[in-house]
């Protein structure tokens, strides 16, 4: 639900794919969509499943990783703040710099 629109949407600005607005605005909608469920999720419990980070977190901000640096503007973002909270606190602990680098 997740990965393929928002690589749909990253890829052109990438340049790995060719732009077709069309495409990009549904994958925009879509990814959207999700994120509008992971801000549900994420008012009633810190982490995806809980208080503690789990794959779920690990394997979520990997594939949000290059949505956050190259496509998630100021604007885009205020809509999700639970999820940006989320994602800026994963992306800050030292396991995940340890892989992702600086995000």
């Amino acid at each position: 639900e997740l990965e393929v629109p928002l690589m749909t949407w990253v890829y052109p600005v990438m340049g790995l794919m060719e732009d077709i607005p069309k495409v990009t605005a549904e994958a925009q909608a879509d990814v959207k969509k999700a994120l509008t469920a992971l801000e549900g999720q994420l008012k009633s419990s810190k982490y995806l499943v809980g208080d503690f980070v789990t794959l779920a977190d690990i394997a979520l901000v990997c594939a949000l990783r290059e949505g956050f640096a190259r496509v998630f503007d100021a604007a885009f973002r205020k809509a999700f703040p639970k999820v940006c909270a989320w994602f800026e606190g994963c992306v800050a602990m030292p396991q995940f710099k340890a892989v992702l680098g600086i995000v």
